[in-house]
């Protein structure tokens, strides 16, 4: 997960003085909604950020799921070799919204790099929330599944477990726990009694979920300070 990148007198001397400051890419859940309060904590902070513009999911409503996360993985590592060649000194952070935050979960299974990985607001198991969930997307979800597949298509729900947060964090490759931060709401009606098995996965490969008063878009300034106070201490090399 960590970025390897080949020492030098420079890093050995400033390494401190170069944590300071990071790079910070931010994933985007589906509406596509800015991130006006983080943007605005990363320019206070002189970091440098973007905003990825994530492509909406077409096609079939299971079958092409996985097919669309690996492409938007691809994009994600493509912005990796970006900050590389633009900040080489600079650590390489990511915070993933929503489904940005089961975007970002599924590219670091992917081999996506990284030095810090924050999910807010990240359904643990979209599968078994379009499954069960009672809440109205959901509802939607099945309705139109049936609509264009039939009934039976709804048992092929389960099949989108390939793309869960839950499942990404299990399958990924010596997952560094120190290195991720986990912010859900107690307000968000998305993760809902349905979650309660899946969010058993952040203390199964070692990530503490914090659970903070606010709703499904994580904006309250509180929220976005706390997390932000994660990613400062990142940036200066402390652990939590």
């Amino acid at each position: 997960q960590g970025i390897r990148r080949p020492p030098s007198a420079m890093d050995c001397c400033f390494s401190f003085l170069r944590g300071r400051k990071a790079h910070i890419i931010l994933v985007p859940g589906a509406d596509c909604k800015p991130f006006a309060g983080d943007v605005r904590r990363a320019k206070a902070l002189g970091w440098s950020y973007v905003e990825v513009k994530v492509p909406p999911e077409k096609g079939h409503l299971i079958d092409d799921r996985r097919a669309h996360f690996v492409h938007v993985a691809d994009l994600l590592k493509a912005e990796v070799e970006l900050a590389l060649a633009k900040y080489p000194r600079r650590p390489i952070f990511w915070l993933g919204r929503n489904n940005g935050g089961g975007h970002l979960a599924f590219a670091v299974a992917e081999g996506l790099q990284g030095d810090a990985f924050v999910l807010v607001g990240a359904v643990p198991s979209i599968s078994e929330f379009r499954r069960s969930s009672s809440y109205e997307p959901a509802l939607k979800f099945r309705k139109r599944l049936q609509d264009q597949l039939g009934v039976a298509s709804l048992k092929g729900i389960p099949e989108l477990s390939v793309t869960d947060v839950c499942t990404s964090l299990r399958r990924t490759p010596g997952l560094q726990p120190g290195r991720w931060h986990v912010q859900n709401g107690s307000k968000d009606p998305w993760i809902d009694e349905t979650q309660a098995a899946a969010r058993q996965a952040y203390a199964e490969v070692g990530i503490a979920e914090v659970v903070v008063a606010d709703d499904h878009a994580m904006e309250a300034e509180a929220t976005m300070d706390a997390r932000w106070a994660w990613l400062r201490q990142q940036a200066l090399g402390r652990r939590r």
